[in-house]
């Protein structure tokens, strides 16, 4: 989600879905039972879709804010641990390259994963 809220009291929301697909090499240490891991590589994101709610100040003032590209490249760097069958992922991904170059906007996004292993 970017957020524009430098304009005075006008704000607007623009909400992206995605599909990335990261390329991690990582390392992982630990006992059979609690296992810590640590990744990081580049990442592909391809943008499915994007939700924009602005105002019409906002699209007056910035008449190419929503014009966002296609497809960007990233990185995405994180820590796991497994605990039995339970896992958790906590991964930062940034942008390498701009989402808008009119803006400089580049997605910097905080994932957080919970899994179960059925095997």
């Amino acid at each position: 989600t970017s957020t524009v809220s430098s304009i005075g009291t006008e704000s607007g929301k623009v909400r992206f879905t995605t599909l990335n697909v990261p390329l991690l090499v990582g390392q992982s240490f630990g006992l059979s039972k609690l296992n810590f891991r640590l990744m990081a590589g580049p990442m592909y994101s391809y943008i499915l879709d994007n939700d924009q709610n602005l105002s019409q100040n906002v699209r007056n003032a910035y008449q190419d804010f929503g014009n966002y590209r296609n497809s960007t490249l990233g990185y995405q760097a994180g820590a796991g641990v497994d605990l039995l069958n339970f896992s958790v992922d906590l991964r930062y991904e940034g942008g390498l390259t701009q989402i808008n170059p009119a803006y400089g906007q580049r997605q910097n996004v905080w994932h957080l994963s919970l899994g179960y292993k059925f095997l």
